[in-house]
């Protein structure tokens, strides 16, 4: 399904299940490949919602000139589907809602109306906040080149504003961790004009905030 994100969204970056792994493999950065401090519970929860996050974004032919209210709406789309489709996903009822709250949470949604701990099954607990605030960081620094690739946005042709968002994703060289300092993750990127930079400081501002 998540091959049908562009179907409505044509000009848009990728957002298939290879947008989902490469959110994934972020999470091998931020933890170091040291994934101790999460539970059983929260990983599966956390990599059910990383792949579905984006399940939103696929759109039928209703949406045709509404593609940008679409986009704007697709996290609360993308916890609609996974409750609805909860059985075709394998999922149980109590899976399907909070693995969608947390898909949801990748974008726009205030981390305080997420409990910081939640019992969840017997004895155990499951911290929602914390999991939401580690899909919309992943979700973030998942800025390289495979986003949109090169290929790909001479073949589409994008309308300016998104050719903007495909080419800086191409100019990415690398994420990780600064060699000078732990506590700071880099992005590195070469580019050959002023506008580039700028759109690039513009997005890892966007990084920051978010």
């Amino acid at each position: 399904a998540l091959a049908r994100t562009t179907n409505i969204l044509t000009d848009f970056t990728e957002h298939t299940l290879e947008h989902s792994y490469g959110v994934e493999k972020m999470y091998d950065l931020l933890f170091k490949n040291d994934f101790s401090s999460l539970t059983e519970n929260e990983r599966f929860i956390l990599i059910a919602a990383t792949i579905l996050h984006d399940i939103g974004m696929v759109g039928s032919t209703e949406w045709k000139g509404r593609e940008y209210q679409l986009r704007d709406s697709h996290h609360s789309r993308s916890k609609q589907v996974i409750e609805d489709q909860r059985v075709k996903l394998g999922l149980t009822a109590t899976e399907a809602g909070i693995i969608g709250s947390i898909a949801e949470a990748h974008r726009k949604v205030d981390f305080d109306t997420l409990e910081a701990s939640l019992p969840y099954g017997i004895g155990e607990s499951i911290r929602p906040r914390f999991l939401a605030a580690l899909i919309r960081l992943a979700d973030e620094l998942h800025v390289t080149d495979d986003r949109a690739p090169e290929f790909v946005t001479k073949l589409i042709n994008p309308n300016p504003i998104s050719r903007s968002h495909h080419e800086r994703h191409q100019v990415i060289m690398g994420v990780n961790w600064s060699a000078e300092n732990p506590n700071i993750i880099q992005i590195s990127a070469q580019v050959n004009d002023w506008t580039m930079e700028s759109a690039i400081q513009d997005m890892v501002d966007e990084i920051r905030s978010k």
